[in-house]
C-alpha cells in the first residue's frame, strides 16, 4: 500500500503495534494520525491460506470494503498486490494506470528466502559485530536461495557499509567495492525496489560520490513517498552535501509522522541529530542526540552528534564526555575515522564538523 502515491500510507513497522491486540479503532486513528485501517486475518491449512481483509473507517466505524481471498501459498505475495489496488481503488480514483503499474513489485519466490530476510532485519541494526555476523549469515542463505530477490541483497550491501562504519573489516575499500556491486545489482534486479535505491545512495555517499548517491535516494522517495528509511536518508544526506538543513529537518519530521511509532526510530534522531547542528539548532539538537544514544547505545554516531551540538552551545564538559562514551564503543575513535566513515560531505560541513570535534577532545587520527 504504501507504493501508492496519491495518499500517504503509516509505515506497517507502527501499525504492527497493534499486531494481535483488541484495539479502538477510534483510539488506533488518533494514535497514527489516520482515517482508515485495514483489518485483516490469516489463516493457513496444508498448502493454501485464506486472506480475510476489510477497510474501516476508524472516524464512523463503517465498512468501506471487504474481501475474502483462497490461495495457494505460492501466490501469498500476488494477493498482497490485489488487496492493495482493492483498497486503493474506493480512496483514490484519481490514481493513474502508471501508478498501478508502479505498484507491481516483484514478490520472492522463495518463502523460506523471505523468512530469512524477516529474520535478519532486527540484526541489521544492533550494531555488535556478533549480531552483524548473524543478519550476514541469514541475509547470505536467503540471497543463495532466491537470487532474483532483491530486498535481502539490498540488506546484505547496507550491512557491509555498517561493517566499514564500525571499522570491522580489514579492507574498506575493497568491501564498499563489493557493497557496490551488490547495491546496484539489488537495483538492477528490481528498479522498482525503494528499499535497494537507498541502500545504492548510502553506498555511494560513502565511497565518496555525493552526486550519485543524491540521485538514488531521490529514485528511492519518488518510487515510494511513504517509506521512512527512504525520506530520513535523503534527509541526511542533504543537509551533509550542503544543501539547507531545514529542508532535511522537514523530511524527517514527515517520516516521522508516517511512521509514528517505528521500533527503528532511531534513524530519525540520527539524521535529526546531524540536521539541527548543521542548523545552529544545538539545543534541540542535543536534546535529539541524547535520544539516539539512550535508544542505540553501540551506535557511537549518535556520542558524535551529542559532541557536536555541545560544542556548539559552548558545553566542551559535555562535548568531552560524548567523546569519552563514544571511546568506549569505538576505542580507535579520531577525526580521520569519522571523516571516512561519513564519506562526501560538502566543504563547509567537513571544515565545521571537524573544527567542532577537534575541540571536543577528538584526535585527528
Amino acid at each position: 500500500m504504501s507504493l501508492w502515491r496519491s495518499f500517504p500510507v503509516i509505515a506497517r513497522n507502527s501499525s504492527f503495534a497493534y499486531k494481535g491486540k483488541v484495539v479502538d479503532l477510534k483510539q488506533v486513528s488518533a494514535d497514527l494520525g489516520v482515517r482508515y485501517v485495514v483489518q485483516g486475518s490469516v489463516r493457513k491449512a496444508g498448502n493454501r491460506v485464506r486472506i480475510a481483509a476489510q477497510l474501516v473507517d476508524a472516524i464512523t466505524g463503517q465498512h468501506v470494503w471487504a474481501n475474502t481471498y483462497d490461495r495457494e501459498l505460492t501466490d501469498v505475495f500476488a494477493v498482497q498486490d490485489e488487496i492493495s489496488e482493492a483498497i486503493a481503488a474506493p480512496l483514490a480514483s484519481d490514481l493513474q494506470r502508471a501508478e498501478h503499474d508502479r505498484a507491481q513489485r516483484r514478490a520472492p519466490e522463495n518463502l523460506e528466502a523471505w523468512g530469512l530476510y524477516q529474520r535478519a532485519l532486527p540484526l541489521v541494526h544492533r550494531f555488535t559485530r556478533e549480531d552483524s555476523d548473524q543478519a550476514r549469515a541469514l541475509l547470505e542463505r536467503s540471497v543463495a536461495l532466491d537470487p532474483r530477490f532483491s530486498t535481502p541483497l539490498a540488506r546484505l550491501a547496507e550491512l557491509g557499509v555498517w561493517e566499514v562504519v564500525n571499522s570491522w573489516v580489514d579492507d574498506p575499500g575493497r568491501t564498499l567495492e563489493v557493497v557496490l556491486a551488490q547495491a546496484r545489482r539489488a537495483v538492477e534486479l528490481d528498479p522498482k525496489d525503494a528499499d535497494a535505491q537507498t541502500v545504492l545512495s548510502f553506498a555511494l555517499i560513502t565511497s565518496g560520490d555525493s552526486a550519485g548517491a543524491e540521485e538514488a535516494a531521490r529514485r528511492a522517495v519518488n518510487l515510494n513517498p511513504s517509506l521512512p528509511f527512504a525520506l530520513t536518508f535523503l534527509a541526511y544526506l542533504l543537509h551533509m552535501t550542503g544543501h539547507p538543513p531545514q529542508e532535511s529537518i522537514d523530511l524527517v519530521h514527515r517520516a516521522m509522522k508516517l511512521s509514528p511509532q517505528d521500533p527503528v526510530e532511531w534513524i530519525f534522531y540520527d539524521a535529526l541529530g546531524s540536521a539541527l547542528w548543521n542548523a545552529g539548532r544545538c539545543e534541540e539538537g542535543l536534546a535529539v542526540s541524547r535520544r539516539l544514544v539512550a535508544l542505540l547505545p553501540n551506535y557511537y554516531f549518535g556520542y558524535v552528534w551529542g559532541a557536536l551540538n555541545a560544542v556548539g552551545l559552548g558545553q566542551l564538559d559535555a562535548a568531552g564526555e560524548f567523546v569519552r562514551q563514544a571511546r568506549q564503543v569505538r576505542p580507535e575513535l579520531s577525526l580521520a575515522l569519522v571523516r571516512r566513515s561519513l564519506g562526501a560531505m560538502a566543504p563547509d560541513v567537513d571544515r565545521r564538523m571537524a573544527d567542532a570535534l577537534l575541540q571536543a577532545g577528538v584526535v585527528p587520527g
